[in-house]
């Protein structure tokens, strides 16, 4: 089985004006994950509880190093994206974007920018995103 190291990951969100940033760099966790709904479907006389497919929703957490030296910064992104009807597209690469390697993508809104400055570390940043529409899994 051919495992991958978590260093390979890559992850791309689009700013406020839809220009697809590379915040690799930056992070140190991403955390994407799906969920779905199951919708119960039993009726009367079932010795069991039976349930078909809902619908799906996906969240994303990032966690990182925070920046904000000038223009091109994480912290210019992610808090651009607050306010107004903005939704981002974003690219997740589990194991990094060379080619022929599997990616997940899809639009999201910002729910959440932390920014944390720890008196005896450097300072970081977390960010969630909550998923909207279809997620989509290919290959670059």
């Amino acid at each position: 089985m051919p495992f991958v190291h978590g260093r390979n990951a890559a992850f791309y969100l689009a700013d406020s004006g839809a220009t697809q940033r590379n915040l690799t760099a930056f992070l140190d966790n991403v955390d994407v994950s799906w969920d779905q709904d199951a919708s119960e479907t039993t009726t009367l006389g079932s010795s069991g509880r039976s349930y078909v497919q809902g619908l799906y929703t996906g969240t994303i957490s990032l966690a990182g190093k925070w920046d904000n030296a000038g223009t091109g910064t994480p912290d210019q992104w992610l808090s651009g994206l607050f306010g107004g009807t903005v939704t981002s597209t974003w690219v997740y690469a589990p194991n990094g974007s060379a080619s022929g390697r599997p990616y997940e993508t899809g639009s999201a809104v910002i729910t959440n920018y932390t920014i944390t400055a720890p008196v005896d570390d450097v300072v970081t940043f977390s960010a969630s995103l909550q998923a909207t529409g279809t997620i989509t899994r290919a290959t670059f």
